[in-house]
């Protein structure tokens, strides 16, 4: 009897599920455009911005050879530097490089990569208020809040940070630690999952995973046993690390540290502007004049605004959470939220910044030093963002009389559609803009003298990570994607590009080397060679003699055996 009355009832909520799942997907297919969604056509990742070094080193990896060990190795990429892929999607990246064997040419799966992103994105929204609401219309009403969500629409459309924009990962963290029947199981395959697609998310979930299993042990009592704990603990973080080794992370000698400093404004959920002219917000456009708005700018990485809606029921948050008088409901809760807590105070580090002042407080050494590993830890403020956005909704739905509350709940999200729609269609012609794509005026004669070689060098070299490049390696840093697709097009290895942590000693290396080369005439004749200085060039011509060619290609100063 019991399954006859659960099956139809399973059969409907899968019907929600896949009504969300389309609507995201169609949403999602709209922001990157059906054009850039089929995966031949490639024009819009090759504007030079970090979409297209995600791209670029993924087109270097599918170069490489099928059986290599790290897998996801770019050998010719950095060459000799031990990279691996930039993008760090290996979920996507592994089977388009095999389905490459196939089809021959230029492709992308970042098109479906951020259809399927907002697919999902909407879809566990929907999962998550379903937690802690029964009615499927409030369901749905409140996945647009995560669906059209600023922080992330930014992330894609704005930063093209792809893999970065998968806070679907983050709300399915969530989903564990309040609703996690197979806690071992679905952490495994969360945990797994995460790796193979971004580093940053999989060090949120961490922490929402030890905050779930201390819940599940001293709270809920569900893995009461040592035996339990022990399978508890192990088993999602040994799968963790497998993942960490299969992505290749143990084979990169580089720093572990990352090099600048970003910390998270205070005032950052409820900050719309993310530059001097524009903001997320149709509200604030209106109501704060333009001299003002410089109060309101901060660097980009920062910008986790919320949307006029999710603002509005915090205060319904506020007057729910006071209500709350019971041991039990706090205690269910307060490991999860001291979690978010000291994210978040991670992603505000030790240097406050309020409306474009600095406040410092002491922080231990050892806390910055790890913190500095994950550089750009205002990300950190993410799983916070996601639990304000779902409080503050489950929060007004339960404050609001049944016979009004779908209207109610309407009024919200459309309100906040209505603010944040201005934005979302900024982060649309962001990612579709076709004005910069980048590529060489001479292809013809690169062609000629990259022809028969194998690896594309510059000298001096740079750290596109460092920030504090050389005066003669400025015009590299500045037109590096240009060069690296010379080389890619012409199946040649660089000795530059793109990786996410510093590189310094092997640059210092690299410098050498090419020095010692060029200064004592014996060039390598697999090696084309480009000088940043215009006088040097001319040095290491006079030495080498005849036996090299030397041009000047569209502005740079090559040299290369005959």
């Amino acid at each position: 009897m019991e399954f006859t009355i659960k099956l139809p009832q399973r059969i409907a909520n899968r019907k929600f599920e896949y009504l969300v799942f389309l609507c995201g997907a169609i949403v999602g297919v709209w922001f990157v455009t059906p054009h850039n969604f089929l995966p031949w056509n490639v024009d819009w990742l090759t504007l030079g911005n970090d979409g297209s070094a995600f791209h670029i080193s993924w087109e270097f990896f599918r170069q490489s050879p099928m059986l290599q060990w790290p897998i996801t190795s770019t050998p010719k990429y950095l060459e000799g530097a031990n990279t691996v892929l930039a993008s760090a999607n290996g979920i996507f990246g592994i089977p388009a490089k095999a389905l490459g064997l196939i089809f021959r040419g230029q492709f992308q799966f970042y098109g479906v990569w951020v259809a399927m992103t907002f697919a999902l994105q909407a879809l566990l929204g929907f999962r998550l208020i379903g937690v802690f609401i029964s009615d499927r219309i409030s369901q749905i009403i409140g996945s647009s809040l995560f669906l059209f969500a600023p922080a992330f629409v930014f992330r894609i459309g704005h930063m093209s940070h792809f893999e970065l924009g998968s806070h679907w990962l983050i709300l399915a963290g969530l989903y564990l630690c309040f609703s996690n029947k197979k806690f071992v199981l679905n952490w495994s395959i969360l945990l797994l999952l995460s790796i193979t697609i971004s580093v940053y998310i999989t060090a949120m979930l961490t922490v929402l995973f030890f905050a779930s299993f201390i819940n599940e042990m001293y709270v809920s009592g569900n893995i009461a046993t040592f035996q339990k704990r022990v399978s508890a603990l192990v088993i999602p973080i040994s799968s963790l690390f497998i993942g960490f080794v299969f992505m290749g992370y143990l084979s990169f000698s580089g720093s572990s540290k990352g090099t600048g400093f970003f910390r998270l404004n205070v005032l950052a959920y409820f900050n719309p502007g993310y530059s001097w002219t524009e903001s997320f917000s149709r509200i604030f456009e209106v109501l704060v004049p333009g001299d003002y708005r410089e109060k309101f700018v901060e660097e980009q990485e920062m910008f986790q605004y919320l949307g006029i809606g999710s603002i509005v029921t915090l205060i319904g948050l506020g007057v729910y959470v006071l209500k709350q008088s019971s041991i039990d409901w706090w205690r269910n809760k307060i490991v999860v939220l001291c979690a978010l807590l000291v994210m978040l105070v991670t992603a505000y580090s030790n240097r406050l910044g309020f409306f474009g002042r600095e406040y410092n407080y002491w922080w231990p050494e050892s806390f910055q030093s790890i913190r500095q590993i994950f550089r750009a830890a205002t990300r950190f403020g993410w799983p916070m963002y996601y639990m304000i956005i779902l409080g503050g909704f489950v929060a007004t739905s339960r404050l609001i009389p049944k016979k009004s509350r779908i209207v109610v709940l309407v009024c919200v999200c459309t309100l906040n559609l209505f603010d944040v729609l201005p934005g979302v269609k900024n982060m649309h012609y962001d990612i579709t803009d076709k004005s910069g794509w980048i590529s060489a005026n001479s292809k013809l004669e690169w062609k000629s003298i990259l022809n028969g070689k194998e690896l594309l060098s510059v000298y001096p070299n740079f750290d596109l990570q460092i920030g504090e490049t050389v005066p003669d390696a400025e015009v590299f840093e500045a037109n590096w994607y240009l060069l690296a697709r010379l080389a890619l097009e012409n199946h040649m290895s660089t000795n530059f590009g793109y990786v996410s942590r510093p590189i310094t000693e092997y640059i210092a290396a690299q410098d050498s080397k090419i020095r010692s080369q060029l200064q004592s005439g014996k060039l390598d004749p697999s090696v084309v060679y480009i000088i940043g200085n215009k006088s040097e060039w001319e040095m290491f011509t006079q030495i080498a003699g005849p036996l090299v060619i030397s041009k000047e290609i569209d502005g740079f100063w090559v040299i290369t055996s005959r």
